[in-house]
């Protein structure tokens, strides 16, 4: 019955963002940003599934001093939450080192970002195929059966093979964008319910074991609880109106550096990117020499100017859209929240950005000219 549940759970997650991004596009676009209600549910997910790992694990030292597979997989969980959470970056506004502002495209602190879109896909594939679908295979049979026990490996219900099959087709596929967020919050979804599975496989049916899941909800609720109000709080408290005055004086520079790039830089077109990102695409020298800049001389620190990072150590934003008239333009940071609130091209919450337009045979404005 559990597994019935949790393969309806997984059917209506995809079931419902794919109608979600048909019926309305922007509420899907902002539902599976970071920091949104689908990331958070994806990490709280993994946090319980490592404590239930770690209960199952704890059940395995009857048999064995080193239940290394439930473990493995409680430490796996932690890794994949925290990775997800960028090691909490965004929810206190740090600044990474600079190795990963130099080698992670997102100018997060998170070692999946860094590694190549493939490598990654071969290691969620790896485990969707060996975890999700081998070892439960593996399991039925007799001998590799008894083989399993004997190393103290516990493979997931057969009944979830079917959410490991269609992550693996997700994967492969993506057919909708932000494909790797629905696979993401569906992989904690299959580690949450093979854990409980682990707990009940494993013999725990004392009577502490039927409390466990609501002292670990309770628990995840108020930790939950008291990091939102930390995000809430340190966002009120970085909401300075200077620091936000900040922001818009450099978006302005921003905005003048871009305004001759776009359209001398036609491969620069339709896209939606980090300004790091774009200016390392760039040919020419505009953006890393220009108006922003040359802050740096009046107080602006160098890595916030070489990475295009904003006064609350996110990065600056740039999506652009042109035709044969008229370029459209919109950079933003996320604000003092640090989360993105704009829909494509509509600034919202407390985001910071500028949208403008350049035609063609606009004549060059004074100040734009050097």
């Amino acid at each position: 019955m559990r597994e019935v549940i949790a393969n309806v759970c997984f059917l209506g997650l995809i079931a419902g963002f794919s109608a979600l991004s048909v019926l309305k596009p922007d509420a899907f676009y902002v539902h599976v940003q970071e920091d949104q209600p689908l990331e958070w549910s994806t990490v709280w997910a993994l946090i319980v599934a490592s404590a239930f790992f770690a209960r199952a694990a704890f059940s395995q030292r009857r048999e064995r001093p080193l239940p290394w597979f439930s473990a493995g997989l409680a430490s796996l969980c932690v890794l994949f939450a925290l990775e997800e959470i960028s090691w909490g970056q965004r929810l206190f506004g740090y600044r990474p080192p600079r190795y990963f502002l130099e080698n992670n495209y997102q100018l997060e602190l998170n070692l999946h970002n860094i590694l190549p879109t493939s490598v990654r896909q071969q290691i969620l594939g790896a485990i969707f195929i060996g975890y999700g679908l081998l070892l439960p295979l593996l399991e039925r049979i007799p001998s590799t059966k008894k083989a399993l026990r004997t190393l103290g490996i516990t493979a997931p219900p057969l009944g979830l093979a079917p959410i490991f099959g269609a992550l693996l087709g997700l994967l492969v596929l993506y057919p909708l964008p932000y494909t790797g967020e629905l696979v993401e919050a569906g992989m904690a979804l299959a580690f949450l319910f093979s854990s409980i599975a682990s707990l009940r496989k494993l013999g725990d049916d004392s009577p502490r074991m039927s409390t466990w899941p609501i002292y670990v909800g309770a628990l995840s609720f108020v930790v939950m609880l008291g990091f939102g109000g930390a995000l809430w709080s340190r966002g009120q408290l970085a909401a300075d109106p200077v620091v936000v005055e900040v922001a818009r004086a450099e978006i302005q520079r921003l905005e003048h550096d871009l305004r001759r790039l776009i359209d001398e830089e036609r491969d620069l077109c339709g896209r939606h990117e980090r300004l790091n990102a774009m200016a390392k695409r760039s040919k020419g020298s505009r953006l890393t020499t220009g108006r922003f800049a040359s802050l740096t001389g009046s107080g602006l620190p160098e890595e916030r100017a070489e990475f295009f990072i904003d006064p609350w150590s996110t990065a600056y934003w740039v999506r652009t859209s042109c035709n044969d008239r008229r370029d459209k333009v919109f950079i933003y940071s996320f604000g003092p929240n640090r989360g993105r609130d704009s829909s494509k091209w509509k600034l919202g919450g407390d985001d910071i950005g500028v949208i403008f337009r350049v035609r063609k045979d606009e004549a060059p404005r004074a100040e734009d000219e050097h």
